[in-house]
């Protein structure tokens, strides 16, 4: 006999068929479920979708290029040195006695020589005057660049100011017809105090760095045409030139008695590099990289060692690094 529990279960089984739309089937002792319709409507089946193309490689970081003129003096080579490589190329077509090089592209280098600022460019074997002398003053120099290919430089028509590394400031936007602009609020701030001798921008062109020939170091705001002074214990310290990190947070200083000064804006702290005698050679100043904003290249006398020697200082780690390679190709 039949319970009335299977009755009531083959009757519902025979509801949700005709539900359906499907007729009964002859076998309904089956205790298989029906997944052809649930909820009232066909279950459809979806074929996977094949594998998508991989993703692409990571873009490699930007190679850590920095640019020197060694050894200093007239007799100075452009030499490239690869940090990454650990490699070092020379560029001997490009002449010598250059100072204050900085790298605008692969292969092509800006520079001063003898109070005139040029470009050189290795793949096209050309040298061309960047900053016109007559629009200007007779003396141009110490020139740095922005990532929107602004120049940045000093100049002077004293001749013995150029001999002592410091004038006014001035910056030239790229184009057909370049002018020279001069940076009145540095200008204005560094004239009573002897003229700028060092300027470093950041990569956007937002921020500046200066120093001024009495040993003062300042910040720049582009936009508004404004200075802040960095610290106010920094006059004390007789700054001869600087550095600024591209991203604006570090400020390196080397004072005329060895000193190295590191500033970190982002914390508002300002520390001595220790176990370091710097140099602050005129057109040799410290220097960043474009896109490493963490290391400080800067020539100097490590602790232990005679020689005066490049080095790279991790402004994180503390680290101090010799540039082996590049000491020995400049015979340093």
């Amino acid at each position: 006999m039949t319970s009335t529990w299977a009755r009531s279960v083959g009757v519902l089984g025979l509801g949700l068929l005709a539900a359906c739309g499907q007729a009964p089937s002859a076998d309904l002792a089956s205790d298989e479920p029906d997944l052809g319709c649930l909820n009232g409507s066909p279950v459809v089946a979806v074929e996977p979708k094949p594998p998508g193309p991989p993703p692409p490689p990571a873009a490699p970081p930007p190679p850590v290029q920095v640019p020197f003129a060694l050894p200093p003096g007239p007799n100075a080579h452009l030499l490239l040195y690869d940090d990454q490589a650990v490699d070092v190329y020379a560029y001997p077509g490009a002449g010598r006695g250059m100072e204050n090089v900085t790298l605008a592209a692969p292969g092509v280098f800006t520079f001063d020589r003898d109070g005139g600022i040029y470009t050189y460019d290795h793949l096209h074997a050309t040298l061309i005057e960047e900053v016109a002398t007559d629009s200007v003053a007779p003396y141009t120099f110490a020139p740095v660049r922005d990532r929107h290919g602004v120049v940045y430089f000093l100049a002077t028509r004293d001749g013995a100011r150029f001999r002592a590394g410091a004038g006014q400031a001035y910056c030239q936007w790229p184009g057909p017809e370049p002018w020279p602009a001069e940076l009145n609020g540095v200008n204005e701030c560094a004239g009573p105090r002897g003229g700028v001798t060092s300027l470093q921008v950041t990569a956007r062109g937002d921020l500046a760095a200066f120093t001024t020939a009495d040993g003062g170091v300042y910040l720049y705001l582009h936009a508004s045409d404004h200075v802040l002074p960095l610290d106010p214990e920094v006059d004390s310290r007789e700054a001869a030139c600087c550095a600024l990190s591209p991203d604006g947070r570090w400020v390196v200083w080397v004072t005329h008695a060895g000193e190295a000064w590191v500033m970190d804006r982002w914390r508002n702290e300002t520390t001595l590099i220790p176990d370091l005698r710097a140099i602050a050679l005129p057109g040799c100043p410290p220097r960043f990289t474009p896109y490493d904003p963490d290391h400080v290249y800067l020539m100097a006398r490590p602790a232990g060692f005679g020689d005066v020697r490049m080095v790279a200082y991790d402004l994180r780690t503390a680290w101090i690094r010799g540039l082996v390679v590049l000491n020995l190709m400049a015979g340093m």
